[in-house]
């Protein structure tokens, strides 16, 4: 929940986005849930353009992601994890792998409670993923040091028979 470098949970405008955001939510499901309808609305997913293969350089902080309304994956799982943990929530971030998209995928995790840490994917607004996120590390610090990853070869092996 402490505030780092990469998730200043104490910036003004990410205080104030949560408590407005928040208000009326009454258990931590309901706070996040509240939280994710905020990223939706407020802040718009780029896509990478189609020829680029490599992430961006460089990564905005989340008060800059929030005031520009518009942010990279990366950039709006770190808006997640900040506006979480600004709740009072525990998060961190959750990079790896969906076969079903072509490039490394990022999401987050947070403590609810009894129900232990919950994957949130800040592209959905709902808690929980599926079997097809596979996690590859896990930050509490929000330094990824793998951020240009490889997409793996999958290939059938024929079975005999």
């Amino acid at each position: 929940r402490a505030a780092t470098p990469r998730w200043p949970v104490d910036d003004p405008a990410i205080v104030e986005a949560v408590r407005n955001a928040t208000a009326g939510a009454a258990s931590p499901r309901e706070l996040v849930l509240a939280l994710l309808v905020l990223l939706d609305t407020r802040v718009e997913a780029e896509r990478p353009p189609p020829s680029s293969r490599e992430p961006r350089a460089e990564r905005a902080l989340p008060p800059e992601v929030l005031a520009r309304g518009s942010g990279s994956a990366l950039e709006r799982a770190d808006l997640l994890v900040t506006l979480c943990r600004a709740a009072g929530l525990g998060a961190h971030l959750v990079a790896g792998w969906r076969p079903d998209v072509r490039s490394p995928h990022v999401w987050v995790r947070v403590r609810l409670g009894g129900a232990g840490w919950i994957p949130v994917d800040p592209a959905a607004l709902w808690l929980g993923t599926s079997t097809r996120y596979v996690p590859l590390m896990a930050s509490t610090d929000g330094r990824l040091p793998l951020l240009h990853l490889a997409r793996p070869r999958v290939r059938r092996v024929p079975t005999g028979g």
